[in-house]
C-alpha cells in the first residue's frame, strides 16, 4: 500500500471536498450532501437491503484497500464479471479511485460473445458461476477474486480507510478513462467504447438536468449487456441527482420488484416495455367482459376509455408512480407504443440516450440503413405468433429470417407454422405500406428459423434465442447452436428390449437404450410415438411386459416410483403436479422427504436430533432455491406463480432427491421464450455443477438440438435413430417421421 497519506492531509480533505470531475469524486461530495439517503438498493434472498451514500462510500473505500493490498495499480485494468450488484459498483469505483479503467461484463455477455479483447490486470467475479463464465470464456492469465470469497465487511471499513480513499481519488484526473463499456450489438458483435471521467459526468448532468431528476427519485438497474446508457446511467445518476438505484434480483423477479420499487422514472431497454405490455394484456384478458370492452376501446384510441382503468392497471405493474418512462436502447414496436398510450403511461417517445450515456433525440437521430431495419423487426416482433426476427435488405426489398412464438411454432406441422408466419408478414407489409409510402420496404420472402438463432445470428436489437456458450475465435464447422461433442462417461442405464403394451395397443417395441454418465440425452419423436412411456417405465410408474432395465450396476425388476427417487432418479412431469396450496420452499422440502432419517416419535416429540436435521434439509433446499433463483418466492404459494416459474419449483423438487439421473417430461412445454431461455440454461448449470445425468423429453427442436450432446429419436414405439443431433438432424427416417415421405422426397 502506498504510504505516502498522512492523518494531516486526511483531515485536509475531508475538509475540504474533493471537486466533482471524477465518479469517485462525486460519491464523496454525494455522501457530504446526502450521507443518511439510501443510494443504491438491491434484493437478497428476497429481502430488500439498503446502502446509504454513507455506506456507499464507505464500502468503497474498504474495496480500495482491497484492490491495493492485491497489487492492483492505477495503470492496470479491472474487469468485473457479474449482473447489477452494489458491490461492484462499489468495486468499479474504487478502482477508478485508484486512477485505473473499468470494464463490466455479465456472465451472459460472455456465454454470448466470448471474452472481450482486453488484458485485465485484475478480474473481480460475483459468485462461481460468474468466476466460471468468465474461465471458459478467456485464457487471460489475470488474477481472477470472487466477491462472494473476498469482499471486505462492513466493520473494514473505518474512517482512516475513508480519508486514504480521498486522498488517492483527490490525485486522480478527470480526463483518465474512466469505463469502457460495450454496445448493445444492434449493428454486429458488440463493440468497446471507453470514456473517461468528465465525458460521463458531463452526459449524467445533462441527463438529471432533462428528467429534472432530485434525491427523491427512484430508479432501477438493467444489466450491462443492455446497452452502454442502461450501465452508465445505473452507476453515475446517483452519484450526481442523489437519487436511488434499485438493483433487482434477477428477470424472473422483475415483474415482482418492479411493484415493490414503483420507479418515478422508468428508463428502460425496449424489451422491458414488450413484456409489460404483455403482462397487462394478460391481466386484461383475465378481467370480466367490461374491462375487455374497455381494453379493445382504448387501443383504438377512443377518447376516455384509457382513464377507466389505467390507474389500476399502472398501480399493478408497478408505474402508478412513473411520472415519465423513455426507451434507453432499442426499437419500440409501434403497437407496444399505442398500447401504453392506452394505458396511459407517461412515454416519452422522443427521448433516448446516446452510447456515451448523454441526451439525444430519436427523431434527430441519424437515418443510417439500420434504423427502418429495426423498425420492421420491431414490428415483426410485435406480432403475436413471432418471437424474433433478423431482417436483412435484397434486391427489390426484405427477406427476413423468422423464429415464431411456443404459442404458434408447431414442428410436427410445417405448413401451419408457414401459415402463421405468412399471416403476421402480410400484415406487416400492410403497415409498411401505410407508414413507408414509396419506398423499398417490404418484406419479399421469408425464412422460419426452427432451430432459433445463434450466438452469431443476432437481431438487430441484439436478442438471440437460447443458445450455447461458443468461445470466439474458435473455429468449428459445427451450427452455433450446437453443444461442443463431450466424451462419453459410463453407462449408468441400460434399457434393453423393453415392450409396453396396453391391450392390444403397443406403446413400445424392443426399446434399447444406453444412458451414459453425464450426458444430456434428448428423447423426440412425434406425438403417440411412446415418449412418456419410456420414461414411466424407467422411473417405475409401468412395468415392461418384456426386456430389462439396468441402473448403476443393478437391473431393476418391478421397480416403483418411490424406490426410484430413492435410488437416484428423479422425475419431472409433463403437466406440473405441485402441491399448489403449498408454497415453494415446502414444495421443495417435500422432495427431501425420502433423505429424513429421524423417526415418527422423534418429530413428535420434537428431540434435538430430529430438529437439528430438519434444520439441515431445509438449508439444503434454501440452497436448491439459491441455485435456481427463487429464495426470492421461498413463502409464496405455488397456485399464485406463473407457469413458467411453477416449471422450476418443480424442477427444484427433484433436484432435492439428489438425483443421479433426472428425467424431464417436456419441460419448456408452454414456456415463453424468456422462461425458455432461463430453464434451458438452468438445466445445463444442473448438468455441469452437479454432474447430474440429464434425459430429456422435448418438442420444441431448437432447444433439442442446442442443449442436447446425443437425440434418440422414436416413432410408433420404435426407435429410429440414436446419435449426435447433427447426425439425427439428417438422418432420412427422422426427416420422414417428422415430414412425411414427400418432403424427404423433395429433399432428395
Amino acid at each position: 500500500m502506498n504510504r505516502a497519506f498522512d492523518h494531516a492531509s486526511g483531515a485536509a480533505e475531508r475538509a475540504d471536498p474533493c471537486p466533482p470531475d471524477t465518479l469517485p469524486g462525486a460519491l464523496i461530495a454525494a455522501a457530504r450532501r446526502h450521507a443518511a439517503r439510501p443510494a443504491l438498493r438491491h434484493k437478497v434472498g428476497g429481502i430488500w437491503r439498503t446502502w446509504t451514500f454513507a455506506d456507499y462510500l464507505a464500502r468503497t473505500a474498504a474495496m480500495t484497500r482491497l484492490l491495493d493490498g492485491a497489487g492492483f495499480t492505477g495503470e492496470g485494468l479491472l474487469v468485473t464479471v457479474g449482473e447489477n450488484r452494489p458491490e461492484l459498483y462499489a468495486a468499479a469505483l474504487a478502482a477508478q479511485g485508484l486512477g485505473a479503467a473499468v470494464m463490466p461484463v455479465g456472465p451472459e455477455f460472455l456465454r454470448r460473445f466470448g471474452a472481450p479483447a482486453a488484458d485485465p490486470a485484475l478480474v473481480l467475479c460475483e459468485n462461481e458461476e460468474a468466476a466460471r463464465a468468465w474461465r471458459t470464456a478467456s485464457r487471460s492469465p489475470a488474477i481472477v477474486l470472487r466477491l462472494d470469497e473476498c469482499a471486505p465487511s462492513p466493520d473494514a471499513a473505518q474512517d482512516e480507510a475513508v480519508a486514504w480513499h480521498a486522498w488517492r481519488t483527490a490525485m486522480v484526473e478527470g480526463s483518465r478513462t474512466a469505463l469502457i463499456l460495450h454496445t448493445a450489438g444492434v449493428d454486429g458483435p458488440p463493440r468497446p467504447v471507453a470514456l473517461t471521467h468528465r465525458r460521463l459526468f458531463d452526459a449524467g448532468t445533462a441527463v438529471i438536468s432533462r428528467l429534472q431528476l432530485s434525491p427523491s427519485d427512484r430508479l432501477m438497474a438493467f444489466l450491462p449487456v443492455s446497452g452502454i446508457a442502461d450501465a452508465a446511467g445505473s452507476l453515475v445518476q446517483p452519484l450526481l441527482s442523489g437519487c436511488s438505484v434499485h438493483c433487482v434480483e434477477g428477470p424472473a423477479s422483475f415483474p415482482n420488484d418492479l411493484k415493490e420499487v414503483a420507479p418515478t422514472v422508468l428508463a428502460a431497454p425496449a424489451r422491458v416495455f414488450e413484456l409489460l405490455v404483455r403482462d397487462a394484456g394478460v391481466r386484461l384478458s383475465a378481467g370480466g367482459p367490461l374491462v375487455r370492452a374497455l381494453a379493445r376501446a382504448s387501443e383504438k384510441r377512443l377518447p376516455g376509455t384509457g382513464l377507466a382503468f389505467g390507474a389500476p392497471l399502472r398501480n399493478t405493474l408497478g408505474l402508478g408512480a412513473c411520472r415519465l418512462a423513455f426507451v434507453t436502447s432499442g426499437i419500440l414496436d409501434p403497437t407496444t407504443a399505442g398500447r401504453l398510450a392506452s394505458y396511459v403511461v407517461p412515454l416519452d417517445g422522443d427521448l433516448a440516450l446516446a452510447d456515451d450515456g448523454s441526451l439525444r433525440s430519436r427523431s434527430g437521430a441519424s437515418a443510417d440503413d439500420t434504423h427502418p431495419l429495426r423498425s420492421v423487426e420491431a414490428m415483426l416482433r410485435g406480432e403475436a405468433v413471432i418471437d424474433r426476427a433478423r431482417v436483412a435488405r435484397v434486391p427489390g426489398g426484405l427477406r427476413a429470417r423468422i423464429a415464431l412464438a411456443p404459442s404458434a411454432a408447431d414442428a410436427e406441422d410445417t405448413a401451419t407454422a408457414q401459415s402463421h408466419a405468412s399471416a403476421a408478414v402480410e400484415q406487416v407489409n400492410a403497415r409498411l405500406a401505410r407508414e413507408f409510402p414509396g419506398t423499398s420496404l417490404a418484406i419479399r420472402a421469408f425464412d422460419l428459423a426452427t432451430d432459433g438463432f445463434g450466438p452469431q445470428e443476432l437481431t438487430l436489437e441484439g436478442e438471440v434465442r437460447d443458445a450455447p456458450f461458443a468461445p470466439a475465435g474458435r473455429e468449428t464447422q459445427a451450427r452455433p447452436t450446437e453443444r461442443a461433442v463431450r466424451s462419453r462417461g459410463a453407462v449408468l442405464m441400460q434399457v434393453s428390449g423393453v415392450a409396453v403394451a396396453f391391450g392390444g395397443v403397443k406403446a413400445l417395441t424392443d426399446v434399447s437404450l444406453a444412458i451414459h454418465e453425464g450426458e444430456i440425452l434428448s428423447i423426440i419423436g412425434p406425438n403417440g410415438a411412446g415418449k412418456t412411456s419410456l420414461l414411466n417405465v424407467i422411473n417405475g410408474v409401468y412395468h415392461p411386459r418384456s426386456g430389462t432395465i439396468t441402473f448403476a450396476g443393478k437391473e431393476r425388476a418391478r421397480m416403483r416410483p418411490a424406490f426410484a427417487a430413492r435410488s437416484g432418479i428423479g422425475r419431472t412431469f409433463q403437466h406440473v403436479s405441485l402441491f399448489k396450496a403449498m408454497n415453494v420452499i415446502d414444495n421443495v422440502l417435500v422432495g427431501r422427504a425420502a433423505r429424513f432419517e429421524g423417526s415418527l416419535l422423534g418429530k413428535l416429540l420434537r428431540l434435538p436430533s430430529t430438529s437439528a436435521e430438519e434444520r439441515r434439509e431445509r438449508e439444503a433446499a434454501e440452497r436448491i432455491l439459491a441455485f435456481l433463483e427463487l429464495e426470492h418466492l421461498r413463502k409464496a404459494p405455488v397456485a399464485s406463480l406463473p407457469y413458467g416459474i411453477q416449471k422450476r419449483v418443480e424442477l427444484a423438487r427433484a433436484l432435492a432427491t439428489e438425483p443421479r439421473l433426472l428425467l424431464l417430461d417436456e419441460p419448456m412445454a408452454g414456456m415463453t421464450h424468456e422462461e425458455k431461455r432461463d430453464m434451458c440454461g438452468f438445466i445445463r448449470r444442473v448438468n455441469e455443477s452437479f454432474g447430474t445425468t440429464i434425459l430429456i423429453i422435448e418438442h420444441d427442436i431448437g432447444v433439442v438440438m442446442g442443449l442436447s450432446d446425443r437425440v434418440a429419436v422414436l416413432n410408433y414405439g420404435r426407435k429410429i435413430a440414436d446419435g449426435t443431433p447433427d447426425v439425427v438432424r439428417a438422418d432420412p427416417q427422422v426427416i420422414a417421421a417428422y415430414l412425411g415421405s414427400a418432403a424427404l422426397g423433395e429433399a432428395a
